[in-house]
């Protein structure tokens, strides 16, 4: 696999990952009028990351089912915990949600005091993306398994 491919194959699983997620969105009758206006993403990690790539195209997408604008905004800092601070603290009217990784449900709490429990004070709406990471040396190293090093 080279750079190229591999991330033409994660954008094309992203898309499909976000179209079958939306083409199962249903819109109960009682929220008919929602959303009435545009709604803010919040992600914690800067512009560029596969987070805020993520983000962006399921926004696109998103847009095509809700009919509104999902602005993606980028609030980086502790681990996703600035993002989830000020979502948390947002009026719970739906035009303001939180785009995470699993790190401040998994991680995070072992590492640091939190202002607020994300397993508490959230629910999950969706599941849009896996994202692999990997260790990696130069192809001339004699390191070939995590063993040989």
């Amino acid at each position: 696999m080279n750079a190229r491919s591999g991330s033409a194959g994660y954008m094309t699983a992203v898309i499909l990952v976000v179209t079958l997620v939306f083409l199962g969105f249903a819109r109960p009758a009682a929220s008919q009028d929602y959303p009435a206006k545009a709604i803010s993403m919040v992600i914690g990690m800067d512009p560029g990351g596969v987070v805020d790539a993520a983000s962006r195209v399921l926004s696109e997408e998103a847009k095509k089912v809700l009919g509104q604008d999902i602005l993606v905004e980028n609030k980086p800092g502790a681990s996703h915990m600035v993002a989830g601070g000020y979502v948390v603290s947002s009026k719970p009217d739906g035009y303001v949600v939180w785009g995470s990784t699993d790190a401040p449900f998994i991680r995070v709490p072992h590492m640091m005091k939190l202002k607020f429990d994300p397993i508490k004070e959230t629910t999950p709406i969706i599941f849009y993306g896996i994202f692999t990471h990997f260790v990696v040396v130069p192809a001339d190293s004699p390191f070939k398994t995590l063993k040989d090093m």
